[in-house]
This record gives C-alpha cells, sequence and structure tokens, in this order.
C-alpha cells in the first residue's frame, strides 16, 4: 500500500495523526496499478486464510468434539 500510494502521488496520512513520507519511487500510473493489483489480491487472500482458520477452529470444535475453543477463551 506504501508503494502504491508513493506512486500515485498521494500523501499517506495515518489515521490523521501524522502523516508518512513517500517512499522514493517514480511517480508512475503503471506501477501505481500494478501495486494497487498486487494489494487487492494479498488483502484478498490474507481475508480467505483467516476465514479458514476460523472454519478449522469451528470443524475441530464441532466435528471432532475437540474442547480448542474452551482452552482458548478467558477463564471466568
Amino acid at each position: 500500500g506504501w508503494v502504491w500510494m508513493s506512486a500515485d502521488g498521494y500523501p499517506i496520512s495515518m489515521f490523521g495523526l501524522f502523516d508518512m513520507p513517500a517512499l522514493p519511487v517514480e511517480k508512475s500510473e503503471a506501477l501505481a496499478d500494478a501495486m494497487h493489483d498486487r494489494h487487492e489480491a494479498l488483502g484478498l487472500a490474507m481475508l480467505g486464510l483467516v476465514l479458514l482458520h476460523i472454519l478449522g477452529a469451528l470443524k475441530h470444535q464441532f466435528l471432532d468434539r475437540m474442547p480448542f475453543i474452551q482452552r482458548m477463551w478467558p477463564a471466568s
């Protein structure tokens, strides 16, 4: 994302608290488009892995009858 925004020429504001300096990359629409595509693909891959992890935990809990969720839950 940082390379993408730097190549697009936009400043990067961190939640309005401070601005991150641009990386020393040329301002290029082709580079910005390529980084946008990679950013989107990696974000979707991360979302897929998180969902797969959650589904795996639920499978172990309910189908395999392994008490993983109880072990992870904070003690009351």
